[in-house]
């Protein structure tokens, strides 16, 4: 009888799991005092453009957004941090980052602006069917800036 041959130890790579939807807010949000404000504008989900003010989604699914967050748009003033808010019956939250959009500071009026893409990457909805508000949240020093995109995700 043969030894048995061993199995390869060089790990599979598997991808990580979608980050997720929560109940509350970042920890590294929470703290800020939260005022209704700021810029923005919501034209991308899961890969295709938002052409109404309704985006629907299937429950359990993933969600991946993309757009637009400023803390004052005239000023050209960025947020430091962004994050989306699902605003229902119960809200949910989910960490965003910021990217640079060539031409958006010029569409905007401020060239500084190039930097307020937002991108939500794709991320597990693990909330119940029903009719969202999407806000964006804009991290400015010691405030969170709550801006209404004007859609309404609809998770059916």
């Amino acid at each position: 009888m043969s030894a048995p041959v061993a199995a390869s130890a060089t790990p599979v790579a598997q991808a990580a799991p979608p980050a997720a939807f929560a109940p509350a807010l970042p920890i590294s949000l929470n703290t800020l005092t939260l005022k209704d404000a700021g810029g923005c504008f919501l034209d991308g989900a899961n890969g295709a453009g938002v052409t109404s003010a309704h985006v629907v989604a299937k429950a359990g699914g993933d969600l991946s957004l993309s757009g637009w967050a400023a803390a004052r748009v005239k000023a050209g003033k960025l947020g430091s941090a962004v994050a989306v808010q699902l605003h229902g019956d119960k809200d949910y939250f989910a960490e965003a980052k910021t990217e640079r959009r060539e031409g958006l500071g010029a569409a905007l009026g401020n060239a500084a602006l190039d930097g307020a893409g937002l991108n939500l990457e794709k991320t597990a909805m693990e909330i119940p069917a029903g009719q969202y508000r999407v806000l964006f949240l804009i991290q400015s020093n010691s405030d969170l800036l709550r801006c209404d995109t004007g859609r309404t995700l609809d998770v059916q």
